[in-house]
């Protein structure tokens, strides 16, 4: 007899998404037939994880109606469904055929896709929301912020934010479980979403990650380590004024970003030496390369609340301090280990004014090194 299978609903996108779905797909693969449910290219492909990754089911969007996605549930005897994302899928359709099915289902909150369609709660400015709820000034700012995603199936014009809640707020509401994976996103999720039962559960620890901190790095020049793909929302625009600063005034910093950035999508370093894009790494390989530049403090520069961070983590458990703005889920790592320090202040400058500090005073910044030891 066939195994019940268990289906993973997510975009193709990868980051810490699909870290969270491979882990909980790991756990399951020994006693359920595992599938991941993708859209590419106007297609809903079922692919199944356990032979070689092969594509069991395919429906056209055009062909996607309840008797088509009700016989893929059947062909493939799925008895649960993760969600973990619905962004590139016919959004509203999907909604509607996972709760007729009747068919247990996780809801885990990897964004904030689920109360505003611009995933991070930046507005039209590009700066965070702080979660605002007021309908009208939520729908003022699509109509402006979101002039065509393709990715979500519509165009602004055709986004009633009203009922983008309302139906998100029904399937969460019919869900086996609502998965937060911190405190923080629970409680912005709850400003939207009062009567929601929302259960918090980190995602596990990865387990490449080794302590690799030496002391001679916080009495060194410091360098200065931004992490993974910097974006707009990931702090692109502080990362440069940061690296300006520290150019036009001469000061003795070096910034190394480990990873990439919009401006920067390869390696590259400038001619004076204090700015360096180490370029794309295996997640594996973090703890390492922060070593091997001898990294001092790390630098998480998020302009709006994420809702778990795997660097932040990945980081503190490699032993490195860190400093975060006062949002989201970094905050509580960050204070829970006593590990680093939280900007008030969302800009370049706040940040500078910090690191000069720590610049000055090598004995605080060997304090939180020595927190993270223990």
């Amino acid at each position: 007899m066939e195994r019940s299978g268990v289906l993973f609903i997510c975009h193709p996108w990868g980051g810490g998404t699909e870290v969270y779905e491979n882990q909980c797909i790991e756990e399951l693969k020994g006693t359920r037939t595992i599938f991941r449910l993708r859209m590419n290219e106007n297609q809903l492909s079922v692919i199944e994880v356990n032979r070689q990754k092969v594509i069991r089911y395919a429906i056209k969007t055009t062909e996607l109606n309840w008797s088509s996605f009700h016989k893929m549930l059947k062909q493939c005897n799925i008895t649960y469904i993760y969600i973990n994302h619905l962004v590139t899928f016919p959004l509203f359709k999907l909604i509607h055929y996972i709760i007729r099915c009747n068919i247990p289902y996780a809801y885990f909150i990897a964004d904030y896709y689920c109360v505003c369609p611009s995933f991070n709660l930046l507005n039209y400015e590009e700066k965070y929301c702080f979660a605002e709820t007021n309908i009208a000034k939520c729908q003022a700012c699509i109509q402006t912020n979101l002039i065509t995603e393709p990715q979500i199936n519509m165009k602004a014009t055709s986004i009633r934010i009203a009922k983008w809640r309302h139906k998100f707020f029904q399937l969460l509401q019919h869900a086996d479980t609502v998965i937060a994976p911190s405190h923080s996103t629970k409680e912005i999720i709850q400003r939207y979403y009062p009567t929601l039962p929302i259960h918090v559960s980190a995602p596990k620890t990865p387990e490449h990650i080794m302590y690799t901190y030496q002391p001679h790095f916080a009495l060194n020049r410091l360098n200065i380590a931004f992490i993974g793909h910097i974006g707009k929302n990931k702090g692109l625009t502080i990362l440069y004024e940061l690296k300006e600063a520290i150019k036009q005034q001469g000061l003795p910093l070096t910034i190394k970003v480990i990873g990439t950035t919009d401006k920067h999508p390869t390696p590259y370093s400038d001619e004076a030496g204090h700015f360096h894009v180490v370029g794309q790494y295996e997640p594996k390989q973090l703890s390492y390369l922060l070593s091997q530049h001898e990294i001092s403090i790390v630098v998480i520069s998020s302009i709006c609340p994420e809702t778990y961070s795997y660097t932040t983590t990945e980081a503190l458990l490699s032993g490195y301090p860190v400093i975060t703005f006062n949002l989201g889920a970094p905050v509580e790592r960050v204070q829970n280990l006593n590990g680093g320090w939280v900007v008030g202040q969302l800009d370049s400058q706040a940040l500078l004014q910090l690191l000069l500090q720590l610049h000055a005073n090598r004995e605080e910044l060997m304090n939180k090194v020595n927190n993270l030891r223990t």
